[in-house]
């Protein structure tokens, strides 16, 4: 058994600051920026990255219309 333990330290200023962030709409970028960002990811065989931009400038584009849940 190990002498050491992980204590979590509440931190009730910062928790409430990263909920905040979560629930606050952020502007979303241009579409011109994430088709940069697409090529970018495509130059540099980013898969994920390429992915995750393609998500992105699509949803920027076609707005919620496209999504199902």
């Amino acid at each position: 058994m190990s002498a050491y333990r992980y204590v979590r330290v509440p931190r009730p200023v910062e928790d409430a600051a990263i909920r905040a962030v979560s629930s606050a709409a952020r502007p979303a970028p241009p579409v011109e920026a994430l088709l940069w960002a697409l090529l970018v990811a495509h130059k540099v065989r980013d898969r994920h990255g390429f992915v995750l931009a393609a998500h992105r400038a699509a949803r920027a584009v076609l707005g919620d219309e496209g999504v199902t849940r």
